[in-house]
This record gives C-alpha cells, structure tokens and sequence, in this order.
C-alpha cells in the first residue's frame, strides 16, 4: 500500500483504462445532462397538469401523490445516465488507482467481515450496513488491511412516530490480526451514543454483543481521553493493555476532527472515522473538466492510505 505522487497521477491519466476513456466519458456526460435538462421540465408538465386535473375533480389528496411519487420518478428518470456516467468514472478510475496503490477496489458490497463481527459493539445490531469504496490489500505475514466507506442507521420510535437515527456515516479502517483470547474493546467518542442511560442498558438492548460481565475502562492516568471516550471491554486489564499510549494519542487527535470510534477483538482491529462522502466525481451537471474529478478521487485515494498508514503504525 503506498501514496500516488505526481508521477503516477500522470501515468494514470495516460493508462488505457482511464485516458483513453476520459474523452468519450465527456461525451457520455454532455448526453446524459442534456437529457437531465429535457425529462425534468417535461416531467413537471406532465405531473402539473396531473395535479391540476385531480384538483378540478376535489381529489386534492390524489393529486399530491401523485405529484411526489411522479416527481421522484421523473428525478430517477432523468439522472439515471449521470448515475451511469458516475460509476464509469469511479470503476476506471479508482479501480486504476487502487492497482498503482497496490490495493483493490470494489465500488459496492453486501457488507464486510468485520462489519458483521464488531456492529453489535460498537452501535447496535439494528439496521443494515451500507458498505461502499471498498479498498483491500495484502499486508506482511498474510494479513489483510480493507478501509471502505460505511453508513447505518436505524429506526425508533413506535409506529406513530417513527424517526430514522444514523449510527454511523463515514469511513472505516480494518485490519486483520491474530491474537487468541484477546478482550474485545470498543471505544466511541462521548457524543457517539455509549454514555448515559444507553450505556445502562448496553449489556441487553444497545450493544448485545457484550456479556453482563463486560465494564468500563477506567485508566487512570489519561484525563484528556477519558474526558473525551468511553471504553467498554470484556476483560479490564487486557483492555488497559490494548489501549497503548500511542492508539489512545491517535485517537484524541482525530477526535479533534471528528467522532471516531475503535474496535479490538482477537480477528480485528477497526477504526471508524465519521465524515462526509468520499471518492465522488462530484456534481456532474457541472461543466467542470474531468481531469480535475479524476485528481479530487486520487487526493481521498491518497488521505485514506495515509490514515490507514497512522493506524498500521500504532497498532504494530
């Protein structure tokens, strides 16, 4: 795994899978926001004079379905080809970096091994997982290092109010390891749903992968991190152990940025980093030249590799 320099951002703009497309990729995004600009104003006639007909008729109500089922219907419509165009872009492109990265790239999956183990103690074991941008490669003594972007939510509330809660949307960073016996440890950031009442009810309801004997981490000797982190484990001692100076500085850093959240059993160490959307080729109406969507992809290409580089360091 390393960083593309210059260099390689100009060999990458003449590889045959992405120079020579970026061309006839101009072309495909010309047609398909014209297209855009044509289906929208005749899709809002259409649903207009649908709403105006139903309203004649004192079916007001029928009128706004229609109206908001027929405008999201129109909107998929009309920037179905940008979607296309979008992912053309993102499998070319990124598929080429993450080769030059010595990684590899997938633009969607169902979901990853870790995700499936460490959801339950780190959020809850509501909701399905969107996994995205997903990034893997080899590391010494075969183990595996991924980081990809994820986003979960989950619904509360009873059926008369209902309310869509998000746990978690941002990136996270995986490694495999191989330690036997070790405690399991979670780690979020205070505002990220382990303190107060949740907590109370953690071994049961919000993170049923404890068991009643897990407890807090209490340190002792790092006020700046325990202000700012919760810490819930499943063997105390082993947990101090695994929190090392360098993993607990890491993690106050970026909480800084944002909330973060750490994850250590004996298969897996994960790091989840909350924070906006990544690896897009932006907003492809725009008339904004290619080559510069193809540089913003290598600039989070070449972030994540540096972060997923901070958490190989301090991890060992």
């Amino acid at each position: 795994m390393r960083e593309l320099d210059d260099a390689d951002y100009e060999k990458l703009k003449r590889s045959p899978s992405v120079g020579a497309g970026l061309a006839a990729m101009e072309t495909r995004r010309q047609a398909a926001a014209r297209r855009f600009w044509i289906v929208i104003p005749i899709g809002a006639a259409i649903l207009a004079g649908q709403f105006y007909y139903f309203y004649q008729i004192d079916l007001m109500l029928a009128g706004i379905v229609i109206l908001l089922l027929g405008g999201i219907a129109t909107w998929v419509i009309a920037y179905w080809g940008l979607m296309g165009v979008n992912d053309a872009l993102k499998d070319g492109i990124l598929g080429e970096s993450a080769r030059m990265a010595e990684l590899r790239y997938a633009r969607r999956i169902a979901s990853h091994p870790v995700i499936d183990e460490a959801q339950a103690f780190l959020f809850s074991n509501e909701g399905s997982p969107s996994v995205t941008d997903l990034f893997e490669g080899e590391l010494e003594g075969n183990r595996k290092l991924a980081f990809f972007e994820m986003s979960l939510s989950h619904e509360t509330g009873d059926d008369d109010n209902k309310k869509q809660v998000t746990d978690f949307a941002g990136q996270m960073f995986a490694i495999a390891r191989d330690a036997p016996g070790s405690s399991i440890v979670a780690v979020r950031s205070r505002d990220g749903g382990m303190s107060g009442s949740s907590l109370s009810r953690a071994a049961s309801i919000e993170f049923p992968g404890f068991k009643a004997s897990a407890r807090m981490v209490e340190l002792g000797d790092d006020p700046a991190f325990e202000s700012a982190f919760d810490v819930m484990a499943s063997d105390v001692d082993q947990a101090r152990a695994i929190l090392t100076p360098q993993i607990r500085q890491m993690l106050t850093e970026y909480r800084a940025i944002e909330r973060v959240y750490y994850y250590c059993s004996a298969r897996y160490v994960l790091f989840g980093l909350w924070g906006g959307n990544k690896f897009e080729s932006g907003n492809l109406l725009s008339k904004r030249p290619l080559e510069e969507r193809v540089r913003g992809m290598v600039d989070d290409l070449n972030a994540s590799v540096r972060t997923a580089q901070r958490l190989l360091d301090v991890v060992g």
